[in-house]
């Protein structure tokens, strides 16, 4: 048989909650301020933010940190979604993109990450190809061989950073989703 693991499957997203236990644990059980993520198919944002809720009810955190979702400006139907205030679903024909694990037109875990971008107060972002690659470059040059969804990720953050959203004082982190092998 075969089964579905994509974001449509409930227990994924509750396995991805891990994330957030990893995080907090290795912040000495201490929420970041700003969590940055790659999305596409949006369960990660939900998955994260509901894992922090998790930590916060159990009393090993005290908030849940921000979360930052950075799109593709070629598949970018949850910055479109935001940018209404999540009045109603944005679904838009993904075009090519270099972060082909987050060409998603139509995220099946759209309802459950607005929800999640609610709660934390949630931003997010739509990244150019060029913004990507030379991001991508930058890291390289630091020793990262990252993805190019991670790559998107890093440029939301040095975007939010340059805009004054995120304060260089904040703690934030980057969620990597893959090498840059990966993709080669």
């Amino acid at each position: 048989g075969v089964y579905l693991a994509n974001s449509k499957n409930a227990l994924r997203i509750e396995g991805q909650q891990t994330v957030s236990f990893e995080i907090a644990q290795d912040l000495d059980w201490r929420a970041p301020d700003w969590i940055v993520l790659p999305s596409g198919n949006l369960g990660n944002v939900s998955a994260i933010v509901r894992g922090f809720e998790r930590l916060c009810a159990a009393g090993i955190c005290d908030r849940v940190p921000r979360v930052l979702a950075a799109q593709s400006d070629r598949a970018d139907p949850f910055f479109r979604a935001f940018q209404n205030g999540f009045a109603h679903k944005q679904t838009v024909v993904a075009g090519e993109t270099q972060a082909t694990a987050i060409r998603i037109g139509d995220p099946v875990s759209f309802s459950r990450a607005v929800r999640a971008m609610r709660a934390c107060e949630g931003v997010v972002e739509s990244i150019c190809e060029r913004d990507l690659a030379d991001v991508a470059r930058t890291a390289d040059f630091c020793g990262l061989y990252v993805c190019p969804q991670t790559a998107i990720a890093l440029a939301a953050t040095k975007r939010a950073i340059a805009s004054g959203l995120i304060s260089k004082k904040q703690t934030i982190v980057v969620v990597s989703t893959a090498h840059g092998l990966k993709f080669q």
